[in-house]
């Protein structure tokens, strides 16, 4: 007769026979199933990196910091592609924190922090040069203002006022608030009006955060869908590893018996 295991069977054995029935189903080569395609193990996932601490340098010849390949920042993965301006020592402590975040167990999940950290970087990269875009526009919206605002006798010197005003001279300073409070306008409306100016170059601007956003969240989800898949493909080994042992505990004895 065939006997089956019942989970509160399961629960009666105890943890030494447990550990004991699954090294005798292991001995037998029952109990450790087939590697699945993509499975990692323990080790396998903990390793931080496939550098090789024997040798650890480049092809280059450049030495190579385990550590910091420990940390998420494998050397391999070269250097940030910053633009002139931008600051290195930002660009790392950004990397910095999502490292320390996610915790990069190998190279793959370093791979992914370090898309994660490109795409906010350019995402970051992105704002700037808008803003920067509608501060260069500002001259050019001021003229167009003091076009629409002041007399036709005072319209030829728009551009010159506005000159003034953008180079920080006090005089055109106050001249300019003058006039926008009683055309009872504000500040505002140069930024509009240099919004509107540059509006399609900003529009691509926010297309391409937009983009980065999406790349940046993939490389999130990358690493969860992993991570979740080699926790099910952990706790499925476990669980085969556990069935077999209880199978072996009770036909134990009935192979005493039947001998």
């Amino acid at each position: 007769m065939t006997h089956h295991k019942t989970k509160s069977k399961a629960r009666l054995v105890p943890d030494s026979t447990r550990k004991s029935a699954a090294v005798m189903s292991q001995s037998q080569g029952k109990t450790k199933p087939a590697s699945s395609p993509g499975h990692i193990s323990d080790t396998a996932a903990a390793a931080p990196t496939v550098l090789s601490a024997d040798d650890p340098t480049l092809s280059n010849g450049q030495s190579i910091n385990i550590s910091d390949a420990r940390d998420g920042q494998s050397p391999l993965l070269g250097e940030p592609l910053l633009l002139a301006g931008e600051s290195k020592l930002d660009y790392e402590v950004l990397l910095a924190d999502a490292s320390d975040a996610v915790k990069p167990r190998n190279i793959l999940e370093q791979v992914w922090v370090r898309d994660f950290v490109d795409h906010q970087w350019s995402i970051l990269r992105l704002r700037r040069h808008a803003a920067a875009l509608m501060n260069a526009s500002k001259t050019s919206a001021l003229v167009a203002v003091l076009k629409l605002v002041l007399p036709a006798a005072e319209r030829p010197e728009s551009d010159e006022l506005a000159s003034n005003f953008t180079m920080g001279d006090e005089a055109a300073i106050k001249k300019v608030e003058d006039i926008l409070e009683k055309a009872a306008l504000t500040s505002d409306v140069l930024l509009a009006e240099g919004t509107a100016i540059r509006i399609d170059v900003i529009e691509r601007f926010d297309r391409m955060a937009v983009n980065a956003q999406k790349w940046r969240d993939a490389a999130v989800r990358e690493i969860d869908r992993r991570r979740l898949g080699i926790g099910m493909i952990e706790r499925w080994t476990v669980q085969e590893i556990e069935d077999e042992g209880y199978r072996l505990i009770q036909l134990c004895p009935r192979s005493r018996e039947a001998a």
